[in-house]
């Protein structure tokens, strides 16, 4: 007989056959709600699912929440609750192990009676295990990607820092974030590897700052043991901490540490110190943690010491700039000495710019008097009354006098507390004094003092400029009387290099400019030179030694002396330095090297020509035309090459024309590139009056000599708008005059700007005539000559040729009479004249027209 099966638990239920024993097979269990009372049923699978008596079917709500685990019973009254509406609820068991249910149920409707929802239970802890699981993985991925931007976050910022503090804020601050740590300290080891300084911290009460800013390295503590293991140590809970290191403990209690890493910061197998990052409740550190401990530690290392480089390379280009305005400040005191006619000017001198130097209210300079055994004050700024009232300070006292005595430096930074003898140094309220001895060839020869009316510290620099100002003034001094010789040599040794007057030719204007630059020497490098040449030309030369110094100097002056010598052989630009370029390399200089420009401006042709051994290209200007670099005739410069090549360029340089020549101070700044430069004068040239004094003052005032610590030379030449003065020639009649007319007249010609055709035909023309006045005429002796006048005006050039006698009779010659028809055809008009006394010929021709 068939077995059947109800599908509810309760009576009145429909009868299936095999469904109970397939709903046992399957652990499900069956329940019925009545959601009015909170009554239930269920099946004896319901109550092995939950823990309940095998034998209890039934019961209320609250004996199935009692075994449902307390964070969740919330969860399943709310679903019991809204059961009408159909239940579907997950929960966890109340136990040691985990169990997790899931109901699910539809409400029924019965006519013959209440509400009623029926529903199953099954058993998901394997697919909620599965879900915590995956919750767990997701948990854990998110934390990973925090902490790996966390680390990112990190590095960006240590990659910004520049600083060793910045370093220190960067990685105290992003380390709380990184971990959720809740303290965090960097210490550095000292170089000697016994001290720990704190560099930083965060979260820390200010009362333990000054007891661990800086301890011993052998302190027991995590620091000094993460040092001497090279390692990390891990300190999870705060019995731990005391445990290990006992004498730590009633730090802990002020600082609050539960937990700790401490990682030693390596760079190149060294420690230099150590990162420690602190929680305030216990902590179990997983591998993730120690990792990252690890690479916070390397990235802060690294960090630290690219902060420890730059502030090394920063200081060192402090060092080096705080040497240079020394350097800068000795060099204008020794500029003095190159700039004063006289010791006590000299002296004046070096004192003002050293007061400038140190910042100081007074300087003094004190003689020292071998027949009195005293001091006399020499010169003074500031305190100019010990000079005017001859102040004597005896060997021994006062302030000079032991220095004098004693013959060392001496710096008191309250001048209260020592025996004063100048009346004058306490009146005016002199706060501090410092003062060198002046020695030479192991000789006193003075003392030399300075002063503030504040009190101040001197520092080791300051001294070593007063010590290299007094060796300087010592010396001064010691050789005053040499003073007027080594005048006289640098002054000729100046001339030998720059011209005393520049030439003036009537078809040009020169200008000319030096100015030493910043650095002081006794001579610099740049120089230039006209030269004026017996035909008319003009030349030009500006050149630059690549190098400073005296002997540098003396060779540029054999350089100039040879290139005027060259010169005036006839050679032209490129050829002059050629053998420039192989004298420079015989010149007993080592390393000799030059630039130079050499530029010869011919007035006939209006053109100049040019080469160039390796200087910046000259600026021309043309009339109605912007300016611009004449860029042709380049070269190597003087004494770099014996195979080096030399080759002229040719410009036009008519009236009205303006040419610049310069050396490369003028251009070059620390800020801009050379070519910057060279279009910033480009700039300031064009559209300035060709005034040339007006010019090179507005230049120089442009372009300041305090820019740049270079020498500058600038010659400017324009070419002058010349009227053309008439020519008037008288010559013998004979065939050998020719020559001499028909050179005159071409020279001539050029000054009127004609072209060379002009130039030709007009001098054929005119040697025809003259052919026509030697060869015609029946003469006296006291007539035999021929005058040649020539006027221009308006662009028309004018010719007579005049000559005494009457003309002969003309022979029967097919080849006489053709002269004037030649005439004819090369001027724009031929008018003869002939009288009793002579023949004039006046012939006109236009230039720039057709003849």
């Amino acid at each position: 007989m068939e077995r059947t099966t109800s599908v509810g638990v309760g009576r009145g239920t429909r009868q299936r056959p095999g469904l109970e024993l397939a709903l046992a097979a399957t652990s499900v269990g069956v329940f019925e709600l009545r959601p009015e009372s909170g009554r239930m049923r269920w099946t004896k699978e319901f109550a092995s699912l939950h823990g309940l008596d095998a034998d209890l079917l039934g019961g209320t709500v609250d004996v199935l929440e009692a075994r449902v685990h307390p964070d969740h019973r919330a969860r399943l009254r709310a679903a019991l609750e809204d059961s009408p509406h159909g239940i579907h609820v997950q929960y966890r068991l109340d136990g040691s192990e985990q169990c997790w249910l899931e109901l699910r149920a539809q409400p029924i409707s019965e006519s013959d009676s209440s509400a009623l929802v029926a529903g199953t239970c099954i058993d998901v802890t394997s697919s909620a295990r599965r879900y915590a699981d995956e919750y767990r993985s997701r948990l854990e991925a998110e934390a990973a990607l925090r902490r790996m931007q966390g680390l990112q976050t990190f590095t960006a910022a240590l990659g910004e820092a520049a600083r060793t503090a910045d370093v220190i804020d960067v990685v105290v601050r992003e380390v709380l974030v990184v971990l959720g740590a809740e303290a965090a300290a960097v210490y550095r080891l000292r170089d000697d590897g016994a001290t720990f300084d704190l560099l930083g911290s965060v979260g820390y009460p200010e009362e333990l700052h000054g007891e661990w800013s800086s301890f011993s390295a052998d302190t027991p503590a995590p620091a000094s043991a993460a040092v001497a293991a090279n390692a990390l140590v891990v300190v999870e809970s705060p019995e731990e901490l005391v445990r290990r290191w006992p004498s730590l403990a009633d730090a802990r209690k002020v600082a609050g540490d539960a937990a700790s890493v401490c990682a030693p910061l390596e760079i190149e197998g060294r420690v230099d110190g150590v990162l420690y990052v602190a929680f305030r409740s216990p902590r179990r550190f997983d591998e993730d943690d120690l990792a990252t401990v690890t690479t916070i530690a390397e990235e802060c290392s690294h960090a630290l010491e690219r902060a420890r480089l730059y502030e090394a390379q920063r200081d060192a280009r402090a060092d080096a700039l705080r040497l240079a305005r020394r350097l800068r400040a000795l060099q204008s005191v020794i500029d003095a000495t190159l700039e004063s006619q006289s010791l006590d000017e000299l002296l004046r001198e070096l004192l003002e710019r050293l007061r400038e130097a140190l910042g100081t209210d007074t300087a003094s300079f004190f003689v020292f008097d071998e027949e009195r055994n005293d001091l006399v004050a020499r010169a003074a700024a500031g305190l100019e009354v010990e000079v005017t009232e001859g102040v004597r300070v005896p060997v021994g006292q006062g302030f000079a006098g032991r220095i004098a005595a004693q013959r060392e430096p001496w710096v008191v930074e309250d001048v209260s507390t020592i025996e004063i003898y100048s009346p004058f140094l306490r009146q005016h309220g002199l706060g501090s004094l410092a003062g060198v001895p002046l020695i030479a060839d192991e000789r006193l020869v003075g003392v030399l003092d300075v002063g503030t009316f504040e009190r101040r510290d001197f520092s080791e620099d300051d001294l070593l400029l007063l010590r290299l100002v007094a060796s300087r003034a010592a010396l001064a001094v010691e050789q005053a009387v040499l003073h007027e010789r080594h005048r006289t040599v640098a002054e000729t040794l100046q001339r030998s290099l720059l011209p005393e007057r520049l030439p003036e030719p009537p078809e040009y204007a020169l200008g000319a400019r030096y100015v030493p630059g910043g650095a002081g020497l006794e001579v610099g490098g740049d120089w230039y030179d006209a030269i004026a040449f017996g035909d008319g030309r003009l030349g030009i030369v500006v050149g630059d030694v690549v190098g400073r110094g005296i002997v540098a100097a003396a060779a540029m002056g054999q350089l100039r002396n040879a290139l005027r010598a060259y010169a005036f052989e006839g050679l032209g630009p490129a050829a002059i330095l050629g053998r420039l370029n192989q004298l420079a390399l015989e010149i007993d200089a080592q390393d000799l090297f030059a630039t130079a420009v050499l530029m010869v401006l011919d007035p006939c042709r209006n053109e100049l020509r040019m080469s160039s051994a390796g200087h910046p290209p000259p600026l021309l200007v043309l009339p109605d035309a912007p300016a611009s670099y004449l860029e042709g005739g380049r070269s190597l410069p003087l004494g770099a090459s014996r195979a080096t090549s030399y080759e002229d360029a040719v410009a036009r340089f008519p009236p009205g024309a303006l040419l610049l020549s310069f050396t490369d101070g003028l251009v070059e700044r620390r800020d801009m590139s050379i070519e910057q430069g060279l279009e910033r004068l480009q700039k300031a040239v064009s559209g300035v009056p060709h005034d040339l004094e007006a010019l090179l003052d507005h230049l120089l005032a442009e372009f300041s000599a305090g820019e740049h610590g270079d020498d500058v030379a600038i010659v400017a030449v324009s070419s002058l708008e010349r009227p053309v003065e008439p020519i008037r020639l008288r010559h013998a009649a004979l065939p050998s005059s020719l020559a001499q007319v028909r050179g005159a007249l071409r020279e001539w010609l050029n000054r009127a700007h004609a072209s060379d055709e002009e130039v030709y035909e007009i001098a054929v023309a005119c040697n025809e005539a003259c052919t026509n006045a030697i060869e015609h005429p029946l003469r006296s002796p006291d007539s035999a000559f021929f005058e040649v006048e020539g006027t221009c005006a308006g662009g028309v050039v004018t010719l007579v040729i005049r000559d005494f006698g009457r003309w002969r009779e003309p022979r029967d010659d097919g080849d006489r009479g053709r002269g004037l028809k030649f005439i004819h055809a090369l001027m724009d008009s031929v008018d003869v004249t002939a009288t009793e006394e002579g023949t004039e010929i006046r012939m006109r021709r236009t230039l720039g027209g057709p003849a």
